[in-house]
């Protein structure tokens, strides 16, 4: 079971329910009743532990202190409340938590370039992956096709083997940037970048409408841009095509409501052969902001 822990200011250390009760007086977890909103005004912040953002590969990372940040609207968050320690879900807005701040300092840059190098190749893999997932093919399928002439491979498996070809066409080019980088803050701008990047959302206008959407980020070789694609909708077999009449950024626009209750899927595709490079749930983001999703990680919801 996990022991809750919290931050007061003045302090450099984590505390515990027993901590706090001996440097305030109290237990957070009757306070309240272990409200967040009571915890916070009486200067107590629950923790949640996020990562470092710095490539460990790159930098040597460390906690150098805690800043304090809202609960996201409708954020799920456990409590550990009462005598008997029992487990409870918190919705909605329910006050700030406490997270670490991190440091960094660079790697040498000949390990730099090492790890640099390997984390390009497991992302190109794992990009290449992701595309074949997305095709429908298996990998000993395209394994097979790509031992064919060119000319003998039918069109559709063609398209699929193009794309995973500039995956590797852009790793080829970025393990060249990392060889000749001169600090290490280069190397982390070539590993670090997304290769597939969506801002899109759905309710402004209604909850199975896609709002306007864009793709401000592709590296997956040169010749794939913005503009040589289309996104699909496969529960209205519907096509979004590549738009310029839109207010800038967004180039692509569902007009109406194409979801359903039971299925949000999207996928982004190749327009020119209708090659699959990524298939996820549209998010629900309310009458708020578009999200930035990037669809080639394990963070972007998948289909």
């Amino acid at each position: 079971m996990a022991i809750p822990l919290y931050h007061i200011d003045g302090f450099p250390n984590l505390l515990s329910d027993q901590d706090v009760q001996r440097v305030s007086g109290f237990l957070p977890n009757s306070r309240a009743g272990g409200n967040i909103r009571g915890m916070n005004e009486a200067g107590i912040y629950p923790f949640t532990f996020i990562p470092s953002p710095y490539d460990e590969g790159l930098y040597i990372t460390a906690p150098s202190g805690f800043s304090v940040s809202n609960y996201p609207e409708g954020a799920t968050i456990f409590l550990y409340r009462g005598e008997n320690n029992v487990l409870t879900e918190v919705k909605g807005d329910p006050g700030d938590y406490a997270t670490y701040t991190w440091s960094k300092s660079d790697r040498p840059l000949d390990v730099a370039k090492t790890n640099g190098k390997q984390s390009a190749r497991q992302k190109a893999s794992a990009s290449a992956a992701q595309v074949a997932a997305s095709s429908g093919y298996s990998e000993s399928a395209l394994t097979a096709a790509a031992a064919q002439l060119v000319g003998d491979r039918g069109s559709d498996v063609q398209a699929t083997i193009a794309l995973q070809e500039s995956v590797m066409e852009q790793v080829d080019a970025d393990i060249q940037v990392i060889a000749a980088a001169t600090d290490v803050d280069s190397i982390a701008a070539v590993v670090d970048q997304p290769d597939l990047v969506i801002n899109t959302g759905r309710g402004a206008v209604g909850a199975l409408d896609m709002d306007p959407t864009y793709i401000p980020t592709i590296n997956l070789g040169s010749a794939i841009i913005e503009a040589d694609l289309e996104i699909y909708i496969p529960i209205a077999d519907v096509i979004l095509p590549y738009r310029t009449n839109l207010p800038a950024p967004f180039h692509f626009d569902m007009g109406s409501s194409l979801f359903t209750a039971d299925d949000k899927t999207v996928q982004v595709r190749v327009a020119a052969t209708g090659a699959v490079l990524a298939q996820f749930i549209c998010p629900d983001t309310g009458s708020g902001s578009n999200v930035d999703i990037d669809l080639f990680t394990t963070s972007a919801p998948v289909a």
